[in-house]
């Protein structure tokens, strides 16, 4: 009975530890399963086998796991178009579900969402979590769009070989979030934050002030939507 119990709890456990935000759970048990097979009268090699074995698969099927994990998600990742004003710079932040909102367009299959000049857009659709697929656009003199590159933080540590010049402009995830408050005058809504700048002029956007007076801008236009 012991090394029945003890192969149920190897198995699942091996199973589930492909997942990395599972292997705290997952060591622990398979673990648990090895002792509880071990006090069995199971044979010697049985025991061995069930031992060993899972840890000599478990790097190629955790890779397998995350490759297909990766593919799957970006298949099925939201495809959207970010459209800033000619020379944007600062916070945009879009604000979904909200009933006056821009309605949703799509252009090839991906929803393009043009950034006011004031950086806060009213969104009727939905933006989703997990694998994303963004690209980012302003708009020049003609009208035309030029690209703009998503950067992040850890291209400028000082192990990377090639990092970005700290002075060229690119698009900085925020990140995404809902208000929560125990006001029930507050005004609640879901919203995903970007960046329009370069790395050494960062810092003037996550400044407490300047980001104070965005949430300001947001809830009085979020107030206005959900009261007409």
């Amino acid at each position: 009975m012991k090394s029945k119990i003890g192969i149920t709890i190897i198995v699942l456990a091996f199973a589930v530890s492909w997942n990395p935000y599972w292997l705290i759970f997952a060591v622990p048990a398979f673990l648990i399963g090895v002792v509880t097979l071990w006090l069995s009268k199971k044979k010697l090699s049985a025991k061995l086998g069930w031992t060993f074995v899972p840890i000599v698969l478990w790097y190629p099927g955790f890779m397998l796991f995350m490759y297909l994990s990766m593919t799957i998600g970006q298949a099925n990742a939201q495809n959207l178009d970010f459209i800033f004003p000619k020379d944007f710079k600062g916070t945009a932040v879009v604000i979904s579900n909200m009933p006056c909102g821009a309605p949703v367009k799509k252009v090839s299959r991906r929803e393009v969402l043009n950034i006011p000049e004031d950086g806060i857009l009213l969104y009727q659709g939905t933006i989703e979590a997990g694998y994303i697929d963004h690209r980012y656009f302003r708009k020049n003199n003609a009208g035309q769009l030029n690209a703009i590159k998503s950067l992040e933080n850890y291209m400028f540590w000082d192990d990377q070989e090639n990092p970005p010049p700290t002075n060229k402009v690119g698009v900085f995830l925020g990140g995404m979030g809902s208000t929560v408050s125990n006001d029930p005058e507050s005004v609640k809504y879901e919203w995903m934050s970007l960046i329009v700048s370069s790395k050494d002029s960062l810092e003037n956007f996550n400044d407490f002030g300047y980001n104070n007076q965005m949430s300001e801008r947001a809830e009085a236009l979020v107030r206005n939507c959900t009261n007409k």
